[in-house]
Protein backbone atom coordinates (compact mmCIF):
# COMPACT_ATOMS: atom_id res chain seq x y z
CA UNK A 1 0.00 0.00 0.00
CA UNK A 2 2.91 2.57 0.86
CA UNK A 3 4.60 1.77 -2.65
CA UNK A 4 1.49 2.51 -4.58
CA UNK A 5 0.79 5.61 -2.56
CA UNK A 6 4.42 6.70 -3.12
CA UNK A 7 4.23 5.72 -6.98
CA UNK A 8 0.76 7.42 -7.04
CA UNK A 9 2.78 10.55 -5.83
CA UNK A 10 5.19 10.53 -8.54
CA UNK A 11 2.67 10.07 -11.16
CA UNK A 12 -0.80 8.51 -11.90
CA UNK A 13 -1.52 4.82 -12.87
CA UNK A 14 -2.91 4.50 -16.32
CA UNK A 15 -2.96 1.27 -17.12
CA UNK A 16 -4.06 -1.53 -14.59
CA UNK A 17 -0.45 -3.46 -16.56
CA UNK A 18 1.27 -0.18 -14.87
CA UNK A 19 -0.28 -1.12 -11.42
CA UNK A 20 0.45 -4.75 -11.68
CA UNK A 21 4.11 -4.20 -12.85
CA UNK A 22 4.68 -2.08 -10.04
CA UNK A 23 3.59 -4.91 -7.68
CA UNK A 24 5.54 -7.11 -9.39
CA UNK A 25 8.49 -5.30 -8.98
CA UNK A 26 8.49 -4.24 -5.42
CA UNK A 27 6.78 -7.73 -4.07
CA UNK A 28 9.13 -9.89 -6.33
CA UNK A 29 8.39 -12.95 -8.54
CA UNK A 30 10.29 -16.01 -8.36
CA UNK A 31 9.72 -17.83 -11.99
CA UNK A 32 8.19 -20.96 -10.50
CA UNK A 33 5.46 -18.74 -9.35
CA UNK A 34 2.06 -19.52 -11.38
CA UNK A 35 0.19 -16.80 -9.93
CA UNK A 36 0.87 -13.45 -10.44
CA UNK A 37 2.03 -11.01 -7.31
CA UNK A 38 -0.54 -8.78 -8.38
CA UNK A 39 -3.77 -10.97 -8.28
CA UNK A 40 -4.25 -10.66 -3.93
CA UNK A 41 -4.09 -6.58 -4.58
CA UNK A 42 -6.46 -6.54 -7.62
CA UNK A 43 -8.44 -9.08 -5.75
CA UNK A 44 -8.58 -6.91 -2.46
CA UNK A 45 -9.05 -3.87 -4.77
CA UNK A 46 -12.70 -5.59 -6.27
CA UNK A 47 -13.95 -6.68 -2.66
CA UNK A 48 -13.35 -3.29 -1.34
CA UNK A 49 -14.84 -1.35 -4.30
CA UNK A 50 -17.82 -3.25 -4.91
CA UNK A 51 -18.82 -3.75 -1.25
CA UNK A 52 -18.82 -7.72 -1.94
CA UNK A 53 -18.40 -8.42 2.34
CA UNK A 54 -21.36 -5.72 2.62
CA UNK A 55 -23.26 -6.90 -0.04
CA UNK A 56 -23.32 -10.65 0.83
CA UNK A 57 -23.86 -9.72 4.55
CA UNK A 58 -27.04 -7.62 3.12
CA UNK A 59 -27.74 -10.57 1.20
CA UNK A 60 -27.71 -12.64 4.33
CA UNK A 61 -30.33 -10.31 6.36
CA UNK A 62 -33.09 -10.56 3.13
CA UNK A 63 -32.93 -14.17 2.83
CA UNK A 64 -33.60 -14.49 6.27
CA UNK A 65 -36.41 -11.49 6.07
CA UNK A 66 -38.46 -13.47 2.68
CA UNK A 67 -37.33 -17.16 3.32
CA UNK A 68 -40.88 -19.02 4.17
CA UNK A 69 -40.65 -21.33 7.43
CA UNK A 70 -38.88 -24.88 5.59
CA UNK A 71 -37.16 -22.63 2.70
CA UNK A 72 -33.33 -23.73 2.35
CA UNK A 73 -30.29 -20.88 1.78
CA UNK A 74 -27.83 -22.30 -0.70
CA UNK A 75 -24.65 -19.86 -1.01
CA UNK A 76 -21.67 -20.25 -2.88
CA UNK A 77 -18.36 -18.44 -1.37
CA UNK A 78 -15.31 -17.90 -3.49
CA UNK A 79 -12.92 -17.56 -0.82
CA UNK A 80 -12.65 -17.47 2.82
CA UNK A 81 -13.69 -13.94 3.93
CA UNK A 82 -17.43 -15.16 2.53
CA UNK A 83 -16.81 -18.51 3.41
CA UNK A 84 -15.97 -17.07 7.37
CA UNK A 85 -19.32 -14.84 7.21
CA UNK A 86 -21.67 -17.16 6.13
CA UNK A 87 -20.81 -19.55 8.50
CA UNK A 88 -20.65 -17.44 11.73
CA UNK A 89 -23.78 -16.12 10.47
CA UNK A 90 -25.46 -19.42 10.09
CA UNK A 91 -24.03 -20.55 13.47
CA UNK A 92 -25.39 -17.34 14.88
CA UNK A 93 -29.04 -17.83 13.62
CA UNK A 94 -28.94 -21.68 13.68
CA UNK A 95 -29.14 -21.46 17.88
CA UNK A 96 -31.54 -19.53 19.72
CA UNK A 97 -29.81 -16.45 21.05
CA UNK A 98 -28.66 -17.62 25.08
CA UNK A 99 -27.59 -14.03 25.79
CA UNK A 100 -24.69 -12.86 27.95
CA UNK A 101 -24.47 -13.45 31.91
CA UNK A 102 -22.60 -9.67 32.22
CA UNK A 103 -25.82 -8.05 30.12
CA UNK A 104 -29.71 -7.20 30.96
CA UNK A 105 -31.73 -9.53 29.96
CA UNK A 106 -32.86 -9.20 26.33
CA UNK A 107 -35.97 -10.92 24.59
CA UNK A 108 -35.32 -14.45 23.41
CA UNK A 109 -34.75 -14.89 19.60
CA UNK A 110 -35.75 -18.10 18.36
CA UNK A 111 -33.73 -20.19 15.42
CA UNK A 112 -34.40 -18.56 12.17
CA UNK A 113 -31.93 -21.09 10.78
CA UNK A 114 -31.09 -25.19 11.06
CA UNK A 115 -27.97 -26.49 9.90
CA UNK A 116 -28.39 -29.23 7.77
CA UNK A 117 -25.38 -30.73 6.02
CA UNK A 118 -21.90 -29.11 5.52
CA UNK A 119 -19.79 -27.38 2.88
CA UNK A 120 -19.16 -28.92 -0.15
CA UNK A 121 -15.53 -28.32 -1.87
CA UNK A 122 -15.02 -28.54 -5.34
CA UNK A 123 -13.26 -31.21 -6.79
CA UNK A 124 -10.19 -31.32 -8.91
CA UNK A 125 -12.37 -31.61 -12.67
CA UNK A 126 -14.22 -28.25 -11.45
Amino acid sequence: ARMIEARRGKRPFERTLDLADAIATHIGRAPKDKIHPATRVFQALRIFVNDELGELAGALFAAERVLKPGGRLAVVTFHSLEDRIVKRFIADRADAASGSRHMPDAPARLATFRKSGGGVTAGEAE
